[in-house]
């Protein structure tokens, strides 16, 4: 009885973390006051990512983001700081984002964003304001 009440109960909490917010734009916050370079929140901590309209299907239920698509090209999107660190989940990879990254020099508002595909890393460190969007990963069917 013991270990069925022990195993429920991580389950929840496991569960509990895994949180998707699509958010809808507003005048003052969406993708284009993110991601243009003359955006009212450019030189806010987050991330722009660009992918496949196919990415907007795909199951993430166990992905950790919040975010707002653009509504001048729907396969664009802007990541929000919410928490230190952000993760997207899909079948056959993940992207971490790492926005505990601290301003240093002329480098403000940075994160280390990670892409995990078969098990092999590649990453880049983004600044803002004027970082270039992120490709999401197109994967395979």
């Amino acid at each position: 009885m013991r270990f069925h009440s022990i195993l429920i109960v991580s389950s929840l909490v496991s569960t509990a973390t895994a949180v998707v917010k699509w958010y809808d734009p507003t005048e003052t916050k969406n993708y284009e006051a993110y991601c243009t370079g003359s955006g009212a929140l450019a030189s806010t901590k987050h991330i722009c990512f660009t992918a496949n309209s196919a990415f907007f299907d795909a199951d993430l239920s166990a992905s950790n983001f919040h975010g707002i698509r653009s509504t001048v090209d729907r396969n664009n999107f802007v990541m929000l700081y919410i928490r230190k660190t952000s993760y997207i989940y899909s079948e056959n990879y993940a992207v971490t984002v790492d926005f505990s990254l601290q301003d240093a020099g002329s480098s403000r508002n940075c994160a280390e964003v990670k892409i995990t595909i078969k098990g092999v890393d590649s990453g880049v460190t983004v600044c803002q304001p004027g970082a270039q969007p992120v490709e999401i990963p197109t994967w395979s069917s």
